[in-house]
């Protein structure tokens, strides 16, 4: 990760408050247990989570969205706050908890630590309400053109892969 993303080596100076911030010896083993965990065996499946976690988070440097134009928007992966909602209910242990915080934003509290957090964008890969079910076998399958896909349908990021994504897939 230090060398894909050499700013993911250290948490000096981030963006961000920095109890948000992991450095890349934290991050690689939640992603890789996100993986295991949502069953993502294949380079393309796993590079386009990576991509999707480095660029929403800023390389590991962000939680939550600091804007203030999406109140609950947050996980490494920048999940907006219904999918959070969706995310951690599918987590059992989390059930009870996002019930009795009914709307709140709170529950996004609930999946920021980081057993829960790196493995928001994989949850929502291989079952968020809002990806198509094709989706994994493509981003296997198609390589560029299922990240393409991944992008345009999936995220919902526009037709177009920009430059800062491309950049981190």
């Amino acid at each position: 990760l230090e060398r894909a993303y050499p700013s993911s080596k250290t948490c000096d100076n981030p963006p961000f408050p920095k109890e948000e911030c992991d450095t890349a010896a934290i991050a690689a083993p939640n992603i890789e247990l996100s993986y295991i965990r949502y069953s993502l065996t294949t380079l393309g499946q796993k590079a386009a989570i990576l991509a999707t976690l480095a660029l929403e988070s800023a390389n590991f440097k962000a939680n939550i969205n600091h804007s203030t134009n999406r109140p609950g928007q947050g996980t490494k992966a920048m999940l907006m706050f219904p999918n959070i909602v969706a995310f951690a209910n599918s987590i059992d242990m989390l059930k009870s908890r996002v019930k009795e915080l009914g709307g709140s934003h709170h529950v996004r509290d609930l999946v920021l630590p980081g057993n829960t957090t790196y493995a928001a964008a994989a949850w929502y890969v291989a079952s968020g309400p809002a990806c198509p079910k094709d989706t994994m076998g493509r981003l296997s399958a198609d390589k560029w053109a299922g990240f393409e896909y991944y992008v345009a349908k999936c995220l919902r990021a526009g037709d177009k892969v920009d430059e800062a994504r491309k950049k981190k897939w």
